[in-house]
């Protein structure tokens, strides 16, 4: 998204920031953070990161602001939806992102490079909404990964279907509700504006949007129907397989005219989950309920006699590939938490 685009956004120069959700607990946040944070501290929300710097909305307007030194710790580091205290310290030219304030809710997976480390997708969304696209196959697996890393985030979870106009019969819609187990799910098509308006009330009460999913499942398209004007690039899928090209290349805070944000995400190829970060339970509701009558408080759901998962599995209430699916999830977790044991170790 260009420059031009967030402002035309932003609608002028100045812009409250009780229409991005600042509110009387993060104004506690920032009189704690404003402690030898330099000269004129004051409030903002990251809308995009750079490699150099950050577009911050603040109460005079967007500002790009930097930082004194490079976060060590990855799920400290400034993230797109993050509120920060703003100050100007000497011999530095822009402003200088003096603290980040607590976050009440992170989308976080694994950081796709080579390394245990987290990566923070989105900061603060009050509701992520999961995107599928109504002109492919729906990918149970690769759905159950997008929704542990949602609901790990603390906030509400929404899968959408989009492009429900190449959807006629209702095939798709069909296959992913019966894919996505326990969870809401909401049917859109930006062209015909079926789903536009449940889509446009989540942003009530100046709340955050975040949108995620792969490259062309029609994120976009949601996001400039929220909108009511074309704000971002709409890109072209191929016909062989629909799959897409990155049409957003950063996460970007985009707030809307009457209050709430929508956060736009690029195409996520790689869905690593990140311990703590990831919540299995949400995703696989039935598995968690049959776990309630396990002999032993910490069953493994494999070998143990009195599991009352496998159970579950015999009598046909647990689905074989959705157990399977599960256990997939759960050694990815383990397998990572022991390799930042080790990294931490040396």
């Amino acid at each position: 998204m260009s420059d031009e685009a967030i402002t035309a956004v932003q609608g002028g120069e100045l812009f409250g920031l009780e229409g991005l959700g600042w509110d009387a607990g993060w104004a506690d946040l920032q009189h704690d953070a404003e402690v030898g944070a330099g000269t004129d501290p004051r409030a903002g929300r990251i809308a995009r990161t750079h490699r150099v710097g950050f577009d911050v909305f603040t109460r005079a307007g967007r500002l790009f602001a930097v930082t004194k030194a490079r976060q060590r710790d990855p799920m400290r580091a400034p993230a797109t939806g993050d509120w920060v205290v703003l100050a100007d310290v000497a011999d530095i030219d822009e402003p200088v992102i003096a603290g980040v304030l607590d976050r009440r809710s992170a989308v976080v997976r694994r950081d796709p490079a080579d390394r245990a480390a987290p990566q923070v997708l989105a900061a603060n969304a009050d509701v992520v909404a999961v995107v599928q696209g109504a002109d492919r196959p729906i990918n149970p697996r690769r759905l159950e990964r997008q929704l542990a890393v949602a609901h790990g985030s603390e906030a509400r979870v929404v899968v959408v279907l989009s492009k429900s106009d190449l959807d006629p019969d209702g095939d798709v819609a069909r296959q992913l509700r019966q894919a996505a187990i326990g969870q809401e799910v909401l049917v859109t098509g930006a062209n015909s504006g079926v789903g536009i308006d449940e889509l446009d009330a989540m942003t009530e009460g100046c709340r955050t949007l975040v949108l995620l999913g792969e490259s062309g499942a029609g994120k976009s398209s949601l996001v400039n129907a929220v909108l009511g004007h074309e704000a971002t690039a709409v890109g072209v899928v191929r016909e062989g397989d629909s799959k897409g090209r990155h049409t957003t290349t950063r996460r970007t805070l985009l707030p809307l005219p009457t209050g709430g944000a929508l956060l736009d995400t690029p195409g996520v190829r790689a869905v690593g989950l990140w311990p703590g970060w990831a919540d299995l339970d949400a995703v696989f509701p039935e598995i968690a309920e049959a776990a309630e009558s396990c002999r032993f408080s910490d069953c493994s759901h494999r070998r143990e006699p009195g599991c009352g998962v496998t159970g579950a599995v015999e009598d046909g209430t647990v689905l074989a590939d959705r157990i399977e699916a599960w256990r997939a999830l759960d050694d990815e977790l383990e397998a990572t938490r022991t390799e930042v044991e080790r990294k931490d170790w040396r």
